[in-house]
């Protein structure tokens, strides 16, 4: 009993210091625009030599002249912000120099069903708060949900013994006490699209880039007391195979252009008859007005079709 006790205890605490890494990957963001400061939140999910890579709501972004990140110490200058060209995503993404950031890897899978840690720069007592995610893009947290300030903030998963990012808060419905969020799969998408990163491998360990080759991903396994799993990725440029289909013809150089040809003869009049005999049929057309009280005709008028309708009320006075 001992034994199992000790080993969800270290279960337990490795959750937590996973954890605690992943919330570190969620930093504050301040932008500026049309004369108002905002403050959002924003996720680090890569990191290079020089930069680190953040993904936020392109609402935060949009309509900002300037905006800057803050490391704890200092605010810094975003750069090479990329919105989201889908109108039904809301998300954007930007680089920011230094090479301390935080990051935290993308999750590669649904979250649907599982416990969620929700975590943003909002007003709120609490830096984060636990939920269940209801669909691939929602959480249902006991009342709970995200308030102005949590946009762009991280939806965290724990995911084969690591805390990943499930998603980025953009929005409180407003029907239900729900959050949404921009799912992993999308961020991904935004990702490949604007970065040229990688997507999901499949289940082979297969990776197909953008540019045609093709990126293999293998774990090599430790030994019994060696170091931890460790991924190697590996790029092979495949040649593409030649299609057998001819090609199309190649159009040459545009020529000078012709001189202007000569002005083609007079056609026959147009035959009006059957307008004309329309226009005479349409003010032809009377409309007729009838006055009733108890079932009998009292008064009524004809008018042409080119004549205001007046009703005057005291001939109907008087008729009644």
């Amino acid at each position: 009993m001992k034994t199992i006790l000790s080993a969800v205890t270290l279960c337990c605490a490795m959750y937590a210091v996973s954890l605690n890494a992943a919330l570190a990957s969620a930093y504050l963001i301040k932008s500026q625009g049309q004369g108002v400061i905002r403050t959002a939140t924003c996720v680090c999910v890569g990191q290079s030599e020089t930069h680190g890579l953040f993904l936020t709501n392109r609402h935060v972004l949009s309509q900002a002249s300037q905006a800057h990140v803050s490391d704890g110490e200092q605010w810094l200058e975003i750069k090479q912000v990329k919105i989201e060209s889908d109108p039904l995503v809301d998300l954007a993404s930007f680089v920011v120099e230094g090479t301390d950031w935080d990051s935290v890897r993308i999750l590669t899978g649904s979250p649907v069903g599982q416990r969620v840690t929700v975590c943003g720069y909002s007003d709120r007592d609490d830096f984060c708060f636990t939920g269940k995610t209801n669909s691939v893009s929602s959480v249902i947290a006991g009342g709970k949900h995200v308030i102005e300030g949590d946009s762009g903030g991280a939806v965290l998963v724990e995911h084969d013994g690591e805390v990943k990012l499930a998603g980025v808060v953009w929005a409180r419905n407003t029907q239900r006490p729900e959050t949404e969020f921009v799912p992993a799969a999308k961020c991904e998408v935004h990702l490949q699209k604007y970065y040229r990163r990688p997507p999901r491998c499949d289940k082979f360990g297969r990776c197909p880039l953008p540019n045609g080759t093709i990126e293999y991903r293998y774990k090599q396994k430790p030994n019994l007391l060696g170091a931890p799993t460790i991924e190697h990725y590996e790029r092979r440029s495949d040649p593409v195979p030649k299609s057998d289909a001819p090609g199309l013809p190649v159009a040459g150089p545009a020529g000078p252009r012709g001189d202007r040809g000569p002005v083609g003869p007079v056609g026959p009049a147009a035959d009006l008859t059957d307008l004309q005999r329309r226009i005479k049929q349409l003010e032809s057309i009377q409309r007729r007005v009838v006055l009733v009280s108890g079932g009998e005709i009292i008064d009524e008028e004809t008018y042409s079709i080119d004549e205001p309708i007046v009703l005057d009320l005291t001939r109907i006075i008087k008729n009644d």
